[in-house]
């Protein structure tokens, strides 16, 4: 019994010397992981991903930062590097021969994930709380292993204003790379002149560019490495600092949608003064480039305000919706007179206007 048993462990060790050989023959990536300023990475976790992005192999840097993955076939493949608490990093496409060894050696950026380049927060909590509100955005489409998040503000090349409603346009490098997550690039601006892309392709050359009602800005490229995040604020020369804005607005009543006519609008400290018309409307022309705040005044509906920007050489279309408002009046006081009464002063009234008769005091 224990002879079979010793045959049967030297059976297995000879099976596993015997497959040595073929495990050293065998095709791989390796290399060696280091910070940008040529530090070794230590215990970086490294995935071997194949063509349809599975990982098929997993190893960790040891103490000098170097690697070595064995992959099952030749063909291409896509090495992933990650140190805990910074932002993984993804190779371009490798090819890897039969038999072969292919060095591939990676530099991480010294970034962590949730880290963006901010060029408007003041302090780390700040950057900190936008990160977290951007990841949430994000959640359930960005994959770490994949992609990068881009974000920023589209403004107005000369007076920095953010434009809402403006198109990001997004080229990718290689346009028919298939990249899980990817489909649709292209977003729009928000209000406040914000964008946020959650599956931007890492380790890709991509190039955007605002464009806002017509007028496009300049391309800009941007390559990110995978997990991390960006911004990327973007510029149209869309506005004229030297030229007067107008605004064109519509009163109307907020709970019936009636136009309200004879609404005094009064642009707060200057001289400038209009009235809406009888289908609501009003126009203020020649209104230098800035901030306005616009009072409305209607006797049925008290007094309201309004702050917007005018912005030179544009027309702002506003819409002003007034809830009614009850009116205080001085107490009138009802006398209840005999009909004979309001004839008999018609009648003297009518007298007096032609001059006829006299009154007796």
């Amino acid at each position: 019994m224990k002879y079979g048993r010793n045959l049967w462990v030297l059976t297995l060790v000879l099976w596993i010397l015997a497959a040595v050989p073929a495990a050293l023959e065998a095709q791989s990536v390796e290399g060696r992981v280091t910070w940008s300023d040529g530090e070794a990475v230590v215990a970086a976790k490294t995935t071997l991903l194949d063509a349809g992005y599975g990982p098929v192999a997993e190893g960790e840097t040891d103490a000098e930062g170097r690697y070595r993955l064995l992959a099952p076939d030749a063909g291409e493949y896509i090495v992933v590097v990650a140190a805990e608490g910074y932002a993984s990093q993804m190779s371009d496409p490798i090819s890897i021969t039969a038999g072969g060894t292919m060095t591939l050696d990676v530099v991480l950026a010294d970034q962590r994930v949730g880290q963006s380049q901010l060029a408007a927060t003041d302090t780390m909590s700040d950057a900190a709380l936008l990160a977290t509100a951007i990841a949430e955005s994000c959640q359930g489409a960005f994959l770490a292993n994949f992609h990068g998040i881009l974000f920023g503000i589209v403004r107005d090349e000369a007076t920095g204003t953010p434009i809402p409603d403006a198109t990001i346009d997004v080229n990718r490098d290689n346009p028919q790379a298939m990249t899980p997550g990817v489909s649709r690039l292209n977003t729009e601006s928000g209000a406040d002149g914000v964008y946020l892309i959650c599956t931007a392709p890492a380790g890709e050359d991509l190039r955007l560019r605002g464009i806002a009602e017509g007028t496009e800005g300049d391309w800009t490229t941007e390559r990110l490495p995978a997990g991390t995040m960006r911004r990327v604020d973007l510029q149209v020369p869309l506005y004229d600092p030297n030229q007067p804005g107008s605004i064109v607005g519509r009163v109307q009543d907020q709970d019936w949608g009636r136009e309200i006519r004879g609404v005094e609008v009064t642009v707060k400290d200057t001289n400038l003064r209009v009235e809406s018309d009888a289908r609501g409307y009003f126009r203020i022309p020649e209104l230098p480039w800035g901030e306005y705040t616009l009072a409305f005044e209607h006797p049925s509906y008290g007094q309201h305000e309004q702050t917007l920007r005018v912005i030179g050489g544009k027309s702002h279309d506003i819409e002003v919706h007034l809830p009614p408002e009850a009116i205080e009046m001085p107490a009138i006081i009802v006398r209840v007179r005999p009909r004979r009464w309001y004839g008999d002063m018609v009648n003297l009234q009518d007298r007096i206007d032609r001059g006829v008769g006299y009154i007796v005091t």
